[in-house]
């Protein structure tokens, strides 16, 4: 890894933790118990604990704050993929079996990130696994995250795709950032922490089109 700016990484994390905790808030006093909404507000309290072990991971760059921000980054994408596959979903009802085949591929990249990291984080593995798999199955699930965005898109009412618009616009834009963030880092083995450092804008920005 290259250096990080702390000042640059704590700006924007902070501000993407200032608009999680801003958004997650009017979500929780509007909340009428629906299943939807409590997935949209799992995506979001992840969302904010990633910002937050991000910031502190800005600030005391040791290695077990870089596992845990990217175990959350994991989580948030698994807990968004499901927020997006529970709108095509009858509230209190199933997805296509279709979606819920290509849905279930999706959550096993996200799961697959996650175990590489509980891995690292048990020293089981070595280099291989902090390096090339942790970047592969984070770029994998980024990718996920993008085709559950797609899906949702595909599969959802043509007459009523105007409403979800923003919502993909925004997941999508953050989503493409990440690719890009991962691919960099798989063509050169190392992440780019200038690029990391500002990846909680686009998230953050989403916000309001959600």
């Amino acid at each position: 890894m290259n250096e990080l700016s702390p000042s640059v990484a704590g700006w924007s994390y902070g501000f993407g933790l200032f608009a999680f905790l801003i958004f997650g808030l009017h979500l929780w006093f509007g909340w009428r118990g629906t299943r939807r909404g409590g997935w949209l507000l799992a995506a979001i309290g992840a969302s904010a604990l990633w910002c937050l072990l991000s910031v502190l991971f800005a600030r005391h760059p040791v290695w077990q704050l870089w596992i845990l921000s990217g175990a959350f980054d994991s989580i948030r994408i698994g807990f968004w993929v499901v927020f997006c596959m529970a709108l095509l979903a009858p509230e209190g009802g199933r997805v296509p079996a279709s979606v819920a085949r290509i849905c279930a591929v999706v959550l096993a990249a996200v799961g697959a990130r996650l175990a590489v990291d509980l891995c690292v984080g048990l020293g089981v593995g070595g280099a291989f696994l902090a390096g090339f798999a942790a970047i592969a199955t984070g770029l994998a699930c980024c990718v996920a995250g993008l085709v559950a965005v797609e899906q949702l898109y595909r599969n959802f009412l043509p007459e009523s795709r105007w409403g979800i618009k923003p919502l993909c616009i925004g997941l999508a834009a953050s989503f493409f950032f990440d690719i890009y963030l991962f691919a960099d880092a798989f063509l050169y083995r190392r992440f780019d922490l200038s690029l990391w450092a500002v990846r909680a804008i686009p998230a953050a920005l989403a916000m309001p089109l959600v």
